[in-house]
């Protein structure tokens, strides 16, 4: 019976140090960036319609601790980033059926943009997100989830660890 106990004990033990999240350096070369992510990311490509310019979308993501942490890339004439960026702001808003909140986003610091809204169950979401012109690149970089998930320690290490190249 003790060895039993033991075992069972071990076991919460290991389960309760298990992170969720286990960062991992994803790189890419056009357009040059690192960045860490929560977990193994996904990478999907995909021709949509910004501000009826139409764009082929990259995004590089991941999900952990009820949230989802990306990266959207797409190779835009110079004349037309500033509208494919609004509208991917306009887009990520309509996504949540939400609003922006600058005051939060002011209180983060400088370029951030923070939306907040309800997903289709109902449950309070929130994004945290910038926007980068890169050469011919438009960038996005956000973090989507739950309200209640996110932390200021969270922000600074998705945030913090992007670099371009």
């Amino acid at each position: 019976m003790k060895k039993i106990f033991y075992f069972l004990f071990l076991s919460l033990m290991l389960c309760a140090c298990t992170p969720k999240f286990d960062w991992r350096e994803v790189t890419n070369s056009e357009p040059a960036f690192t960045v860490l992510l929560p977990a193994k990311s996904a990478s999907h490509t995909r021709e949509v319609n910004l501000a009826d310019i139409k764009v082929h979308l990259t995004m590089k993501a991941a999900d952990a601790g009820h949230l989802s942490f990306a990266l959207a890339y797409a190779k835009v004439e110079q004349q037309q980033q500033k509208q494919v960026l609004a509208a991917m702001k306009m887009g990520l808003l309509k996504n949540i059926r939400g609003q922006e909140d600058a005051l939060a986003a002011a209180q983060l610091g400088k370029d951030f943009f923070v939306g907040v809204g309800t997903g289709q169950d109902g449950q309070q979401l929130k994004l945290v997100a910038k926007f980068f012109q890169r050469g011919p690149w438009v960038i996005q970089v956000l973090i989507l989830g739950n309200e209640k998930s996110f932390n200021p320690e969270l922000i600074e290490m998705f945030f913090g660890s992007l670099k371009f190249s």
